[in-house]
């Protein structure tokens, strides 16, 4: 068949088309109204190593230190030295295994950065929680991993420098986009079923 013949299929059929495409846009709509809103709060803390000598050769090891650790510092925040203590400080409801689904982190690439994201039903709760866990999460960094001998300075900083703000909006379910994407799907299963059905009938139409 050529193309002139798939659209004559398709507006033929214009209505089976526009049928599945209400149904699947309202599936979407249905299923958009009945998800619990989640609201996601972001922190943003910078990871520094200090020395005494100002040299570049210096500041070059310790940016390049920072890098590495980096990638380990993210990969501890949902442990148990940081989630328990965030928890115990908030007096969460809830066990570790619990927050750490709502809690989320990584790193640009090649940056000394983490990046801390935690989602709630409550828009306050997820930004106290995404502000302890900054906390904790530098604090045990310092005075923890870091910490050579009881008393010395560490030569690791860990620094907020993005606290959480308060989500205006939530970030899912995206309403919009779930109906676009709802509509999309139905115009395309609509426009399926129809060229199935055309396929599979085989009746003699003209002499």
């Amino acid at each position: 068949m050529e193309l002139d013949d798939y659209l004559h299929i398709l507006r033929k059929s214009w209505v089976l088309i526009l049928v599945t495409s209400l149904l699947s846009l309202g599936a979407a709509a249905g299923w958009s109204f009945m998800q619990t809103p989640k609201y996601e709060a972001t922190t943003q803390l910078f990871v520094s190593v200090r020395t005494g000598d100002t040299s570049v050769g210096d500041l070059s090891q310790g940016s390049s230190f920072a890098q590495q650790a980096v990638t380990s510092y993210v990969s501890i925040v949902d442990s148990a030295a940081v989630l328990d203590r965030v928890i115990d400080d908030l007096d969460l409801p809830m066990t570790r295994r619990e927050l750490a689904k709502q809690v989320t982190a990584d790193s640009p690439q090649d940056t000394v950065l983490i990046n801390i994201q935690v989602t709630d039903a409550d828009p306050h709760q997820a930004v106290r929680i995404a502000d302890t866990t900054s906390a904790v999460l530098a604090d045990v960094i310092v005075n923890n991993l870091e910490q050579t001998s009881e008393g010395a300075p560490t030569r690791v900083h860990v620094d907020v420098v993005q606290p959480a703000e308060l989500p205006e909006s939530p970030a899912s379910p995206k309403g919009p986009m779930n109906l676009l994407i709802g509509l999309a799907c139905g115009v395309l299963l609509g426009g399926a079923a129809a060229l199935l059905r055309n396929t599979l009938d085989t009746k003699v139409r003209s002499k």
